[in-house]
């Protein structure tokens, strides 16, 4: 099965060499915008640079080592496979936004990230399930089939149930990125805007699309935990594979150097 983009990344990196920078870039709001995200993200990178080194790190594990965890699998598993590796694109992305301060739209991801690693581990467990998951855009009959049998209050239950080590802490983080930015809740709302009253029953708005360091560094923070509980439920797939490809260890020594990371910035804020 193939596990890899290289032919689009070939194609990325031939279309840079022969394409200028547009001559009206950064003349417009967007790519201005494009431009601050770029910068935010270099500054991130060198205010933590360990905290930096914890996200490539976790891409080096879990992302670029699918190719060998994956190389070859039954069919039982290959839609887990499937759903793991959007997972892993997902962090990519998610780890983008985090560093450049887009905390709301952190979270958002963060959401995608847990389901479709969830999916994955139902679907590598349940030949019912990876069934009804393939059948789902057939017809209308699949997709109600589907839907019924991915109940979210069911899957995220009977992680919690089987695994207490972090099915409790998953399900808790599923929940915080709903209520910070998965949802139009009011937390997350409310954390990614300004409202100021200018007079009597009027009110100044303000969208906040990056935030400062201390966010970049919560967003960070719980891009890593979110990634954790990914491993933990790949461990229950290919937790083989993996511990012959030595991942196993090297997800502890992160986690353990995470920890660490934790407290120290426990004790720099009192």
């Amino acid at each position: 099965m193939a596990t890899t983009n290289v032919g689009s990344v070939e194609a990325v990196s031939k279309f840079q060499e022969r394409r200028a920078v547009p001559e009206a870039w950064g003349r417009d709001e967007l790519t201005k915008f494009f431009d601050l995200n770029e910068e935010q993200m270099f500054a991130s990178a060198a205010t933590y640079p360990d905290w930096m080194k914890v996200v490539v790190r976790l891409d080096e594990i879990l992302v670029t080592r699918a190719s060998d965890v994956f190389h070859e699998v039954d069919e039982a598993r290959q839609v887990s496979a499937q759903l793991f590796m959007r997972a892993f694109g997902t962090y990519r992305a998610a780890s983008r936004l985090a560093l450049s301060g887009q905390l709301f739209e952190t979270f958002v991801l963060l959401r995608s990230i847990i389901e479709s690693s969830a999916y994955a581990w139902k679907c590598a467990h349940s030949d019912e399930h990876r069934k009804a998951w393939l059948a789902r855009a057939d017809d209308t009959e699949g997709r109600k089939a589907s839907k019924k049998l991915f109940k979210w209050v069911d899957i995220m239950g009977e992680i919690r149930d089987k695994y207490p080590r972090f099915g409790p802490a998953m399900s808790e983080a599923y929940e915080k990125s709903i209520d910070l930015g998965a949802h139009p809740n009011v937390e997350g709302i409310q954390l990614s805007s300004d409202v100021k009253q200018t007079g009597k029953d009027k009110f100044e708005l303000s969208a906040i699309y990056m935030h400062g360091p201390d966010a970049v560094l919560l967003a960070v923070l719980e891009l890593t935990k979110v990634m954790n509980y990914v491993y933990q439920l790949m461990i229950q797939v290919v937790g083989e594979r993996m511990r012959i490809l030595g991942l196993d260890e090297k997800m502890e020594r992160e986690m353990h150097d995470v920890l660490a990371l934790v407290r120290q910035w426990e004790r720099a804020e009192g």
